[in-house]
């Protein structure tokens, strides 16, 4: 996590150095470096990669992280919408939020079991001792992989 909170405050200072004016001061949007410093520390202790989303924004998983965590008038109406009427209902409505929300779930879900092949093929070659929460919980012989991808999508939502 530490290594991780340094880099964040290095990609701060370069934005800062290109984006900022010394005279007049600097305004930076802390939002979005934590949601990808969250993100990359996710990475490390629950996956055991580095995810690269302080630096790389162009990779699929932070894009799905910045859109799920992306607050908006129309996001809080679907959220408020699925408490007053049930799930089959919605689904029926012509909403792109309410697609997008579908595919997006999807392509996270596609993400996570990419990572849970390839942690256990890791596992499985090079006989890795992970210290990673994904490590942890493939050792333990309790969860199917799509239990995996179930922990991981978990994860990923407490942030």
């Amino acid at each position: 996590m530490w290594s991780k909170s340094i880099e964040l405050v290095d990609c701060i200072k370069a934005e800062m150095s290109t984006n900022g004016n010394p005279e007049a001061g600097y305004v930076v949007t802390v939002d979005g470096w934590a949601s990808r410093a969250t993100l990359d520390i996710i990475g490390v202790a629950a996956i055991g990669r580095n995810l690269n989303a302080l630096r790389d924004t162009d990779d699929e998983l932070v894009q799905l992280y910045e859109w799920m965590f992306r607050q908006t008038f129309s996001r809080k109406l679907w959220f408020m919408v699925h408490f007053i009427f049930p799930k089959p209902l919605i689904d029926l409505m012509p909403w792109k939020l309410n697609r997008d929300t579908m595919s997006n779930a999807a392509a996270l879900r596609r993400v996570c079991a990419r990572f849970v092949t390839e942690k256990r093929n890791s596992m499985a070659k090079e006989s890795d001792e992970g210290v990673d929460t994904l490590a942890h919980l493939i050792r333990s012989n309790n969860f199917s992989d799509q239990d995996l991808v179930d922990q991981l999508l978990t994860i990923l939502a407490a942030g």
